[in-house]
């Protein structure tokens, strides 16, 4: 009994329960429709965006007391995704509680249990969900919590956006269970398949019973199809049958089924020759028809590129009358003839026809014979087999079935096909949407296996199913598979040529996810949804240009790995130099001049700067120009320095200047004329700003003879000299402590008479 039956069976019995009387068991009647809280939710837990390692939670659920809803749930951070409905077989809502202790108001809360199916994976996980009303839409303060206690998980938080809703309502709608009994001999092996309103259908066993949840509290039909024609429905397959609100009704079928016999013919095949390509006038063929009009046809006529299809699957197709003989045989007891209504692919209308086999020889022999003819559009094709067997048998139990294996896959991302095999040795190709039909199986239990199925998609219940196919029978094996897009990677990589080369960068993609990338190196991101992204590359410095630019914008491909590649070149940059002058004393000069490698000069004050830019990276030579004799530079005024690559070097100049020595200014005399004999006496004054004591002097008295001596006070020095007659120049020379010296002459003519006189 599937989860959806025990639910329905045990609502089923608490209502008999609620509603018995002292007689006796009835059936419960209602003044009104009972009462039904209803929780529902679309929002999210966590900051930030819904996408893979984000502390994100989203949900979406609509869960009713009567233990019908559905439930989606996704934590980003794995990311793992649980999913309850009735689309996902053994999933559902097993207890509902119309209030919650994790409110602080708890009948504005509910809770609810269930199990539901982890997207990818095969197993089940128990839950439970408590939520509450707290406030209207985008108040945040509606609150959602999510428990699975045997994998320790729990996560619950107030709404970060979304809203959560508790109302209460009168249900409208009931349950029905449907149950088989099935006994006789040569059973079907596969079941049966039970629909509602020709809408709804689960596939049910020959004894057991399934559960249809949320009807309308209305008359619906009921019908079981799949049976076979050796089998016979008590009352026949289709029952009318009323649901009750908030109840549930049970709809039984008894089924009775007699050994089998009859006539088979099988076979696939072509006739025509070449290889069945578009345009070649070759037929192919593959059918499966007993006796008892069940059985299915596939017919290829490649001149025309047409197909017909016969089978369960295929709705208003079947097999209409069956001839034990066949006219087209040379021997007719060795074949058999059928008619019967078809399925052309891609088109909407049927068509009838009829086929003709003939069972002449072996696998092999080219004897067997094969025509298909449809009056209605004067079509016929006929001819011995070019390739294939065909076989007529008859058996008391026909020891064959055949298996018709479908295909449902939703989602995004979805593969072109699979491949299905049967008991790992036959092997057909099979769309993703499609079926494709197994014939001439030993009527026994087989292994049906789907592959190719790709890492983004799961199937619900595993790639691998056990059926039974019925001797004479039809069976099926349902794979129902959900894909979603698979992120894919990002791999950046840098190049990185040129000189003054940095050390790293940083490579950003959309703005928020960051990794530190060598010059020369790679980095990948991993998991990045499959869409477009743009990659940026930061931390380049100014001496360095990226080809094409710092930002790219690259789509990652599902699955796959995409690449963004930035190539940078780097140049030596430019330094500047700052030279500063610091100046002091007395008698300070009014500026300098600086000088870089003897070729560019600026002016600069004596307590000042000056910047030169765009120096060349390497070793340059400062000289100070312009530094008066009373002034000093500690150091030299040359200094060599080294430009740093982009940036500044400085130069310091520290001058020290004092007040320059002045000399003594002397003071000879004016000329004179004296007479011959006479001592001549010289008297001079001297006078120094300075005062700078004590002072030498020297009387040159110019024919070659001096007189020297010194004094300790500026004014007046003499000496006294005889001269021959003659012209002299009298110099007078000072020198202060100091060294600095003045001087003065005088012209002095020495005569035998004075002017005038008699005799001169």
């Amino acid at each position: 009994m599937t989860f959806t039956g025990v639910v329905g069976l045990l609502a089923a019995a608490l209502l008999v329960v609620g509603c018995s009387d002292s007689v006796g068991p009835r059936a419960p009647a209602f003044d009104t429709a009972p009462t039904v809280v209803e929780v529902t939710g679309l929002g999210q837990l966590g900051t930030g965006s819904p996408s893979p390692g984000n502390n994100v939670q989203t949900f979406d659920f609509d869960v009713k007391s009567d233990l019908t809803g559905t439930l989606t749930y996704t934590d980003y951070t794995f990311p793992d995704t649980l999913l309850v409905g009735p689309t996902i077989p053994g999933t559902g809502i097993t207890a509902f509680r119309t209030s919650s202790s994790a409110c602080s108001d708890p009948t504005k809360g509910a809770e609810f249990d269930g199990t539901g199916q982890v997207f990818g994976e095969t197993e089940m996980l128990n839950f439970t969900v408590a939520v509450c009303d707290n406030g209207p839409a985008g108040s945040g303060v509606d609150f959602f919590s999510f428990s699975a206690p045997s994998i320790n998980y729990s996560k619950s938080a107030t709404l970060t956006s979304g809203d959560i809703t508790k109302s209460t309502g009168s249900s409208s709608t009931g349950s029905l269970v449907v149950s088989t009994s099935t006994s006789g001999t040569s059973l079907p092996a596969s079941g049966y398949t039970a629909t509602v309103d020709g809408a709804r259908s689960q596939p049910i066993g020959i004894n057991s019973s399934v559960t249809f949840t949320g009807l309308t509290a209305t008359g619906h039909t009921v019908t079981l199809s799949g049976v076979p024609t050796n089998c016979t429905v008590s009352g026949g397959i289709s029952q009318t049958v009323t649901v009750p609100a908030g109840g549930t009704a049970t709809a039984a079928f008894s089924v009775s089924c007699t050994a089998t016999s009859g006539v088979e013919v099988s076979g696939t095949g072509q006739i025509g020759p070449g290889s069945p390509t578009a345009g070649s006038n070759l037929q192919t063929f593959t059918f499966d028809v007993t006796s008892g009009l069940s059985g299915t046809l596939a017919y290829t006529d490649y001149s025309i590129s047409g197909s017909l299809q016969v089978g369960p699957t295929f709705p208003g197709t079947g097999i209409s009358a069956f001839r034990t003989s066949s006219s087209a045989c040379s021997d007719p007891t060795k074949g058999a003839e059928f008619d019967g209504t078809g399925q052309v692919v891609g088109e909407t209308e049927l068509l009838n026809f009829t086929v003709a086999v003939c069972d002449n020889g072996p696998a092999g022999s080219g004897l067997d014979f094969f025509s298909f003819s449809a009056p209605s559009i004067s079509y016929s094709k006929s001819g011995t087999l070019t390739g294939g067997d065909i076989v007529k048998s008859t058996t008391g139990s026909p020891a064959t079935g055949q298996l018709t294996v479908t295909t449902t896959t939703t989602g995004t991302s979805l593969p072109s096909g699979y491949t299905v095999t049967v008991d790992g040795t036959t092997s057909q190709p099979i769309g993703i949407n499609s079926s494709v039909i197994f014939t001439n199986l030993a009527a026994t239990s087989h292994t049906v296996a789907l592959s190719s199925v790709p890492t983004n998609c799961w199937v619900s219940g595993g790639t691998s199913q056990t059926v039974a196919v019925p001797a004479g029978g039809t069976a099926t094996a349902a794979f129902s598979v959900s894909c979603t897009t698979p992120p894919g990677n990002l791999k950046v990589t840098t190049s990185t040529s040129g000189s003054s080369l940095p050390s790293g960068y940083t490579v950003t993609v959309d703005g928020t996810t960051s990794q530190p990338i060598g010059i020369n190196s790679s980095v990948t991101f991993t998991n990045l949804a499959a869409t477009s992204h743009t990659v940026a590359l930061s931390g380049v410095p100014t001496n360095c240009w990226v080809s094409g630019g710092t930002s790219q914008t690259v789509t990652v491909p599902a699955g796959g790995t995409a690449t963004a590649a930035f190539s940078v070149s780097c140049t030596t940059p430019p330094g500047n130099l700052k030279v500063t002058t610091s100046t002091s004393g007395s008698s300070l000069p009014s500026g300098y001049t600086v000088t870089v490698d003897g070729t560019t000069s600026q002016p600069i004050g004596i307590n000042g700067s000056v910047t030169f830019t765009n120096l060349t990276a390497t070793s340059h030579t400062v000289t100070l120009k312009g530094v008066p004799t009373n002034c000093w530079v500690s150091g030299g005024t040359s200094q060599t320095v080294t430009v740093p690559a982009g940036g500044t070097a400085t130069v310091s100049y520290s001058v020290t200047c004092t007040t320059p020595n002045q000399p003594p200014t002397v003071n000879a005399g004016s000329d004179q004329t004296v007479l011959l004999g006479l001592l001549y006496t010289e008297t001079a004054s001297f006078s120094d700003p300075n005062n700078d004591g004590p002072w030498s002097y020297t009387i040159n008295w110019g024919d070659g003879s001096s007189t020297s001596g010194s004094t300790s006070s500026q004014g007046t020095i003499s000496a006294s000299h005889s001269y021959l007659l003659g012209s002299f120049t009298i110099r007078v020379t000072v020198t202060d402590s100091h060294g600095a010296s003045g001087w003065d002459s005088k012209v002095l003519t020495v005569i035998t008479g004075l002017p005038g006189l008699p005799g001169l």
